[in-house]
């Protein structure tokens, strides 16, 4: 499981609505383009969160 970076929902990376993008060399998946569109305005303050898939860097 993954968690969305901006709503902090549990979600499956395989069924993101949302999608993914990679920043900073990890992979961000998201539960809806609305988050997704949040998440572009400021990533580095939502990356700044932490690791939100397991294993990532």
């Amino acid at each position: 499981m993954a968690t969305d970076p901006v709503c902090l929902k549990p979600i499956n990376p395989h069924t993101a609505r949302g999608g993914m993008i990679w920043f900073k060399g990890a992979p961000y998946y998201f539960c809806s383009e609305g988050c997704k569109d949040r998440f572009d305005v400021n990533p580095g303050w939502y990356a700044a969160r932490g690791p939100v898939v397991p294993g990532a860097p």
